[in-house]
């Protein structure tokens, strides 16, 4: 099978996704508030239409966003190790040496 000439990981599709949708958002806010200045509108649904538009848009944006702050790590290496570490000696969740709390019975 041959290799993609073009290939595009996760991180920079959803970064330019955000980006993308942000500055159409931004775009289509500033055509909708000229459009209301300038009465260019006959219907109220008109004006429903483009704030959905927008809402959508925004929508998308966010997505992207949240899509793009998932790629990044939660922890560094450095705390990982430390922490796998102290795990595997047996560190506060070894869960062998846990005591469990029994159910009291109630007496009727």
């Amino acid at each position: 099978m041959r290799e993609p000439k073009l290939e595009i990981d996760q991180v920079k599709f959803y970064k330019w996704g955000f980006f993308i949708f942000m500055f159409i958002a931004t775009m289509n806010t500033l055509g909708v508030l000229q459009n209301i200045y300038l009465m260019k509108y006959d219907y109220v649904t008109q004006i429903l239409s483009a704030f959905g538009s927008l809402a959508l848009n925004y929508l998308f944006a966010g997505f992207f966003y949240y899509l793009w702050n998932g790629t990044k790590p939660s922890i560094t290496d450095e705390d990982f190790q430390q922490q796998f570490i102290q795990e595997m000696k047996g560190g506060k969740h070894d869960t062998t040496k846990t005591k469990r709390k029994g159910k009291k019975k109630r007496g009727n």
